[in-house]
């Protein structure tokens, strides 16, 4: 009888022959080890509907999962979590915990049964809401995508990609390992990510500065009319394009590292790249 492995079975290949002078048919030894993790087939998703307080920060957190949260025209917010579970009873048990600061900040979170998820098990939340002043998203594992705020944005995930949009304030976007896109932005920008592109749409209100950096991947900003300052490009492998700024002054021109300065403005600016290329130009 053929035997059957689940998807989750790992089958390692032992050449038993590696010595010179093997035969060409000698045969291959195979070992299977079978995983004992249980998978996370339950799902369910569910809607909560929470009365708004305008102008008050959002923080959304999730362990293993994405976070989408969007502005939209309604007069509360709208909390759509999409729940996997390894048992039935788990995903009965899994709560969707809604809270408000001191601040009336509105806290949005998840609560596994017994306080711990299980390896497989997620949580990912979609959620529109009339406005919020401070955005903060966290997650280990998912996707972070916002769109349509003011304040303070702090998204942060170790491992999955970062999208920021129509936003008017200070930014500090984080993966471990994701692109990282901002599209038109307006305020200071942070951007990091170890392995993965950063793409930055500056507004043409933006002023900066900006500080993009990344391990392995090509860096694009596009500048509006106001950004200036002093911007320091380097790459430690890759080609760096500066062309098409306006007012810009090229204080240094090396391979691998570029200084300007733009306009009059203090602000200082830095991209950093240690595996790719890096663009500037005017959007």
């Amino acid at each position: 009888m053929k035997r059957q492995y689940s998807p989750l079975t790992y089958v390692i290949l032992t050449l038993t022959c590696l010595a010179a002078g093997c035969e060409r048919n000698t045969p291959v030894q195979i070992r299977a080890l079978v995983s004992n993790t249980p998978e996370a087939k339950f799902k369910d998703t569910r809607t909560n509907v929470v009365a708004h307080v305008s102008g008050k920060g959002l923080n959304v957190e999730t362990v293993n999962g994405g976070i989408d949260v969007r502005n939209g025209e309604r007069a509360d917010v709208e909390i759509i979590s999409h729940i996997k579970a390894t048992t039935e009873e788990r995903l009965k048990a899994v709560k969707i915990v809604t809270a408000r600061s001191e601040d009336d900040a509105l806290s949005v979170s998840v609560e596994w049964p017994d306080g711990k998820r299980e390896g497989p098990e997620s949580c990912s939340f979609e959620i529109t809401i009339p406005d919020a002043v401070g955005v903060s998203l966290r997650s280990s594992n998912g996707k972070l995508k916002a769109q349509g705020f003011t304040g303070n944005a702090l998204l942060r995930t170790s491992n999955g990609s970062i999208e920021l949009m129509d936003h008017n304030g200070a930014m500090e976007l984080k993966s471990s390992n994701g692109v990282v896109d901002a599209r038109d932005v307006n305020g200071p920008i942070k951007a990091n990510t170890s392995n993965g592109a950063i793409k930055v749409r500056l507004s043409n209100k933006a002023e900066g500065p900006v500080d993009l950096e990344t391990s392995n991947g090509k860096i694009t900003l596009e500048a509006g009319s106001a950004f200036g300052g002093h911007l320091d490009i380097s790459t430690s492998n890759g080609g760096i394009d500066t062309d098409g700024l306006a007012n810009a002054r090229l204080l240094k021109s090396e391979r691998r590292n570029v200084k300007l300065q733009i306009g009059d403005s203090k602000l200082k600016s830095r991209i950093r790249t240690s595996n790719g290329s890096i663009q500037v130009k005017a959007r």
